[in-house]
This record gives structure tokens, sequence and C-alpha cells, in this order.
């Protein structure tokens, strides 16, 4: 699948920096699907990134974060801007909308959460990573697993990709590595959400499996596969599993509407004086 996007770009392949964003996003542990964020806004968008608090930050785009700014609202000297972003659960209190300038959200739950404009664009950052990360690399493996942090020490997962001769995708390896691994698989069996969505980028086929309880339960993968017009039931992975025939059984079913989602997503981002 291409997307359709189409814009000019410097001659090293990627617009020249013009702007700096501090932009906050989950660095507690290395996981791709965070760390992703300075690579995939500086090639899209032109910007120079750095990190920064939420007290301190103008921007925060891939991640389940919203929910982390509402008590850092009231020391901020100005309103935090969100694209792309989305809750992890339904818990705890939106951020006062005079407080967030929301230019996109992950999926619309997260969307009538905040209490966002409903017209407001849908779509995680991870949806653009073929135009920042470059084309799908020739497949070099059947199955591709992408385990949640949570989930790396799981002896039935270790299992089940030694007896699939799966290639085991961690997420703590670079982002570049990371995208690159999951591009090369013909079907991804993730428990990690950016791996779904860096696969859909992809039209990489894909499962989405657990084996542990993830903190927010299932509330982000909802919340996404509701942005690409899908539902989706989790496979919960059983001693005995064999992933190459639970890929031959697979669905087939692929995200709605990927080329105008990643359009206005894009078109979505905010300038920056």
């Amino acid at each position: 699948m291409r997307c359709t996007l189409v814009r000019p770009k410097a001659a090293s392949g990627y617009y020249a920096p013009v702007s700096r964003v501090r932009v906050y996003w989950w660095r507690e542990q290395p996981n791709f699907g965070d760390a992703m964020n300075p690579v995939l806004l500086e090639r899209l968008f032109g910007v120079t990134v750095e990190w920064a608090p939420l007290l301190e930050a103008d921007l925060t785009a891939s991640g389940s974060v919203i929910q982390w700014i509402t008590p850092a609202v009231h020391n901020r000297p100005r309103p935090i801007r969100v694209w792309g972003s989305g809750f992890i659960h339904d818990l705890e209190a939106a951020p006062p909308l005079a407080e967030v300038a929301y230019h996109a959200i992950r999926g619309p739950r997260s969307r009538t959460l905040a209490g966002a404009n409903p017209d407001t664009p849908l779509g995680d950052p991870g949806l653009l990573c073929p135009e920042a990360f470059g084309a799908r690399p020739t497949t070099t493996h059947a199955i591709g697993v992408v385990p949640h942090l949570w989930d790396l020490g799981s002896l039935v997962l270790a299992e089940a990709v030694a007896r699939s001769n799966a290639l085991l995708i961690d997420v703590r390896q670079d982002p570049e590595v990371v995208i690159s691994q999951i591009a090369s698989c013909e079907h991804v069996f993730s428990s990690s959400l950016h791996g779904l969505i860096v696969a859909d980028s992809y039209d990489v086929a894909t499962t989405w499996f657990t084996s542990t309880e993830l903190f927010g339960g299932t509330y982000k993968f909802d919340d996404y596969h509701a942005s690409v017009g899908m539902t989706r039931e989790p496979h919960v992975l059983s001693p005995g599993d064999d992933l190459v025939a639970l890929a031959s059984r697979w669905d087939g079913r692929r995200p709605n509407g990927l080329s105008d989602l990643r359009d206005e997503l894009y078109a979505a981002f905010p300038t920056f004086d």
C-alpha cells in the first residue's frame, strides 16, 4: 500500500530543519513507539525536536500520554498542542479544553474522552512511517513477533517464537531497526500497539495477541482500531500455539481509509513560529 502524500523534499531526501519544537514522549524505558517521535517529526515536517517535560513541552505526538497532561496544565505558561496522541485508559480526568489545542487525536474514543471538537482529525503518527522511514523492504521473514515490553519475558511467547521459526522483534531497539524488521515480515503478531500500527502502515498482515494484562487494558488498541474502521479481539496466546498455523487462518481484515486518514493527519500538523 502506498501513501498518497506528495510533498517536496530537500536534496538529502528530507526537509531541512527550520523550527525547534519541544516535544514530550514517554521515555522511562526504551520503546520504539515513543522513541520514533523525534525522527518522524524531523523527517516529515522539518522541525528540530528536543525532548521536554510536560510542563515545558510545545507538543505531544505518538503515545498514550494525554491523561498525563492533566496534572501539569495548571503550571504551564501556555496550552500544549496534541497531534495524534491518545489516552491509555478512561479512568483519569481529561485536561481542561482551554489548556490543550487538539490538532489530531489517535482515535474516536480518545477524541470523545478529551471533549475535543468532533471534527478533529484522527490517526496515530505511526501510520506515516513509510514517509519517514522509507518504503517497504524485501520480505525476509514469514512471521514476525513484536511483544509489548511487559511480554518480553514470557516463556509461552518464547516457545511460540521458536516453534514457528519467527523473527522476534525487540521494541527496545533503535526505531529504525524495529520499523524495518516489521516491514520485512509477511505477517506480524503483536501485543505492542505500535507493532500493529507500523505493520498496518506497510500493509503487513497482523494478528493482535495478548499474553499478559497490560496497564490500561485494551483501551488504546480499541481506540486505534476504531480510527481505521476495525473491531478486533486479541488472540490470547496459549502453550502449544503455532504462529504459522494461526497466520494461515488470518481473517484477511485490513484497516479502512488509510490514505485519506494519513493525508488528514499530515495536514493537521501545527505550525510553529
